[in-house]
């Protein structure tokens, strides 16, 4: 992986305290570039619609983008979608 990616993505379940990392190839970075479409890409794949947001099942999020440092105006440097 180039770019800003290191191709891998750390998963943490906090009631479990379970750690593994999922790997993705390269086409999927190239369609799910930045923090944000990581972030919804495991929002809309993992989480039920009206969830309520303190309960267990919920997920917590924190995607970095590979442009982060980039001194552009309206980049954010991370994503942490609020489901309130």
């Amino acid at each position: 992986m180039s770019y800003g990616y290191s191709g891998k993505i750390l998963r943490i379940n906090l009631t479990t305290r379970e750690i593994w990392q999922d790997n993705h190839d390269e086409n999927w970075y190239r369609t799910y570039w930045g923090g944000g479409a990581i972030a919804g890409y495991y929002m809309l794949n993992e989480m039920q619609a009206g969830i309520d947001p303190f309960s267990e099942e919920n997920i917590l999020i924190f995607a970095v983008s590979p442009l982060v440092g980039v001194p552009l105006p309206g980049l954010s440097r991370v994503s942490v979608p609020n489901l309130r």
